[in-house]
């Protein structure tokens, strides 16, 4: 220690240094020392603030790749965007739920002459009945079923959706800090099964259309979203696939709601079944078929779109028509048409290749347009789509695809009736081989979609349909398709084989042996109409046995509506004479739904049936024959509606004025007319139908005559009519609470001084009510089993439809649609 001392070396220049040093930074520690826990503060507040920033980033990756993902979901993708042809989707406005004890709120007459119709809505699309956008469906919170359809337009309506959300449009401002996540059932089940955790699926899936995020990154966000709640996730095509696909994404739901409870859904279904969503609260709401101003504005969007980007790519003098003369045409034919008919009519029409005036002749235009350059293509595409049928699946890895010949299809289980992987194996040269060198040209023109895991499928289900109808052309059907479950895949192969060939035998063993109170069997075979040609050996058979099934006595509305839709949208020229004959029963729904009838089909040989309808007793009947007049639109049904305006009773000059709004052109100029007339009851009935049009001239009128007519009756009605617009909201919150939640139902146990619980004494309480319960409390017990079905209530909800009459009758009828719809087995012997 002492040599440590002795040779230890003072550098004195040094230490002075050093303690300068040290006293500044001691002097310079205290003075910063208050200001310390802010300054770190402020760099933890920047640290997490540049993590916000990347999550912002990575947010804006995601909803960026979506919404280009999505914009290309539309069948002319490889001609035009999106917006350039778009029609805004619209959804049927559901009727408002039964609460015992309150007034249902107040809706125009219509709402009350034209059954809903979630399945059937083209004879509301003709009058133009109430419908809501999708942004607008959500506002109430609830996840959503949008049920519709193949060719019905869901798919473009989650892609205006997601647009609107991006956009920051207005009507989406509630869904600002959403963030949109698309997927398609056969991107999330490339295997057909749920093997790995649900967010897994969802992440793979995803990244097939988003891959500027890294699949941990992705994953990441999804996690995070979803704990939050951000995600409004939107799964499409559940109503494209077979039973065994649809249990793996109800599976797959459950899960993801059961690990993040906050999610938000919109699936898309078809109306005829959707089981196990209701379960996760999930509500079905109807997409809305077009009506003649939809279909003139995409026939003009797609003019429009065609002659700036199409026609100058053609050479001069090829025969090009005028387009006014194309869309007169188009619009004379149907309009009443499903998108997907509209797209490919309009694409043939413009395109110079329509092959006939037949539906199904425009699918083979567009067929013909996207093949005919490429060898083999057509016959390798019937045989990728037979296949696809066989195996019961919507997608498939052509490298391991096999092909199957139609001789081979009847090697199909019997129970499943899927075609076994031997059967698939044995052929040995495929056409579907000559397919890859194909397959890029075809992705691109759109024929084609790519899938996860090298999968390919076809753009629609219809066009799907269509090649395996051809495949089986030549082919017995009944030891095939009929021995498969009830699948979108199958009743569309069924549907097209049905064009060409004579199916006769067939149907009529599907409508003899029918004991199913829905009439499933006729309801499916009548869509068939509307693609068959008039030719068909089946097709009058079909129609006599609707016909007959429309005048069977004791039916519930519904059906009755459904079976005259499914007539009118045949196109028969027999349908009109039909309806000018039943319209003279003494049935009152028969003689309500040929007036709507004789609208639908514009047919002025009616007029003088619809004049003496008209002018009977006043009635829904008497009201429909209004709106029915507006819809023909000659001079004479509209000097008819004029005199009931002028002379009629209450409710039918309120009638007439409501569908003298329907006409935008001359309708509207007699509401203006009469809306100043010297006559208080003509004013006052003008009211009504100004109320109807949304124009601000409309507006101005209705402020005017609620503030200055000179009769309080009129500024009364006025008034009413502007208070019941601004207090309106629209609400399409369908899933009602637990059953032990239900407000009426609580009132029911207390008028009975007893109390309610969950589980099995609120199951048996609301059996209680529907036995017993006044016709209000019966109706609100048959809309609430319809979210919490019970097997046991099946014998009451059969005698109600069979025995009960108007609104009880209706919704019995109603809840067993969705009871079917959900899966529960309602076969039995018919009950009328």
């Amino acid at each position: 220690m002492v040599d440590f001392f002795q040779n230890l070396f003072f550098n004195q220049i040094s230490f002075i240094t050093g303690f300068i040093a040290g006293a500044l930074g001691l002097w310079l520690l205290l003075k910063l020392r208050p200001a310390l826990p802010g300054l770190i503060g402020n760099i933890r507040s920047k640290s997490k603030g540049g993590g916000t920033r990347l999550i912002s980033n990575n947010v804006s990756r995601l909803s960026g790749d979506t919404l280009r993902y999505t914009q290309g979901l539309h069948l002319a993708s490889s001609l035009f965007a999106l917006d350039e042809i778009l029609v805004e989707p619209r959804f049927l406005a559901p009727p408002p739920q039964t609460e015992p004890g309150q007034e249902i709120p107040p809706g125009n007459i219509l709402s009350q002459i034209i059954p809903y119709l979630p399945d059937w809505p083209e004879l509301a699309a003709r009058y133009s009945a109430e419908t809501i956008s999708l942004a607008t469906a959500l506002e109430a919170g609830d996840n959503l079923i949008l049920i519709g359809r193949p060719g019905s337009g869901k798919t473009v309506a989650l892609g205006h959706l997601i647009a609107q959300i991006a956009r920051k449009e207005k009507p989406a401002e509630h869904l600002a800090g959403s963030i949109p996540v698309y997927t398609h059932v056969a991107d999330l089940f490339p295997d057909k099964t749920l093997d790995q955790p649900a967010l897994i699926h969802l992440r793979d899936a995803v990244h097939t259309y988003s891959d500027s995020l890294s699949p941990n990154k992705l994953e990441s966000l999804l996690r995070q979203s979803l704990q939050s709640g951000k995600i409004l996730l939107m799964v499409d095509g559940l109503d494209e696939v077979a039973p065994d696909l649809h249990q793996v994404l109800t599976q797959f739901l459950n899960a993801l709601v059961a690990q993040f409870p906050l999610s938000r859904l919109i699936v898309t279904a078809s109306p005829d079944y959707y089981g196990g969503l209701i379960e996760l609260g999930l509500a079905p709401l109807a997409i809305a078929a077009w009506n003649e101003q939809q279909h003139l504005s995409f026939i003009n969007k797609w003019s429009r779109s065609w002659y700036r980007h199409i026609r100058p790519m053609r050479p001069e003098g090829s025969g090009q028509i005028d387009p006014r003369l194309l869309n007169s045409w188009l619009l004379a034919e149907n309009p009443i048409i499903s998108p997907f008919d509209a797209t490919l009519k309009a694409w043939a029409v413009f395109a110079g290749d329509a092959v006939g005036p037949r539906y199904s002749d425009s699918i083979e235009s567009y067929v013909w347009r996207m093949t005919n350059h490429l060898e083999n293509a057509r016959e390798g595409l019937e045989d990728f789509a037979l296949q696809l049928v066989a195996a019961q699946d919507i997608s498939m890895d052509l490298k391991q695809a096999r092909g199957v010949s139609p001789d081979q299809v009847f090697e199909s289980d019997p129970d499943s009736g899927k075609v076994s992987q031997k059967s698939l194996t044995k052929r040995g040269k495929s056409a579907i081989r000559k397919l890859p060198g194909s397959i890029p040209e075809l992705l691109e023109n759109g024929l084609l979609t790519s899938r996860r895991n090298d999968c390919l499928s076809f753009c629609h289900p219809l066009i799907m349909a269509f090649f395996a109808a051809c495949a089986l052309s030549d082919a017995p059907i009944s030891h095939f398709l009929s021995n498969q479950p009830d699948w979108t895949g199958k009743s569309l192969s069924l549907m097209f084989l049905a064009v060409d060939r004579d199916v006769s035998p067939e149907i009529s063993e599907l409508l003899a042996s029918e004991h199913d109170p829905l009439l499933r069997n006729h309801l499916s075979i009548g869509r068939w109409l509307h693609y068959a040609p008039p030719t068909a050996n089946w097709r009058s058979s079909v129609m006599r046995s609707l016909a007959a099934e429309l005048q069977r006595s004791n039916l519930p509305l519904g059906l009755r509506a459904r079976l005259l839709a499914a007539l009118l949208l045949s196109s028969d020229p027999g349908v009109g004479v039909l309806l000018r004959q039943i319209s003279h029963t003494s049935c009152e729904d028969l003689q309500l739904l040929s007036a709507l009838g004789m609208g639908f089909l514009l047919d002025q040989a009616s007029l003088t049936r619809l004049s003496e309808l008209l002018v009977e007793p006043e009635s829904l009947v008497s009201q429909a024959a209004c709106f029915a007049l507006v819809k023909i639109g000659n001079q004479q049904s509209l000097e008819l509606l004029g005199s009931a305006l002028l002379t009629g009773s209450d409710g039918i000059r309120r009638a007439a004025s409501e569908a003298l709004a329907l006409d935008p052109g001359e309708g509207e100029e007699m509401l203006k007319e009469a809306a100043q007339m010297d006559d208080l009851l003509v004013r006052r009935s003008a009211v009504y139908g100004l109320a109807q049009v949304a124009q601000p001239w409309a507006e101005g009128m209705l402020n005017k005559l609620a503030l200055e007519d000179k009769e309080w009756v009129v500024r009364s009605a006025a008034t009413q009519i502007m208070e019941q617009r601004q207090e309106q909201k629209v609400s399409v919150s369908r899933v009602p609470p637990p059953l032990h939640e239900i407000s009426w139902l609580i009132a029911f146990a207390g008028e009975r001084g007893i109390g309610i619980a969950p589980g099995p004494p609120a199951e048996n309480l609301l059996l209680n009510a529907l036995a017993e319960g006044t016709p209000e409390q019966q109706q609100a017990a048959l809309e609430a089993l319809q979210y919490h079905p019970m097997q046991k209530a099946l014998p009451q909800i059969y005698e109600m439809m069979d025995s009960g009459f108007g609104n009880i009758q209706q919704a019995a009828y109603t809840t067993l649609i969705s009871y079917a719809a959900q899966g529960l087995d309602i076969q039995g012997p018919p009950i009328y």
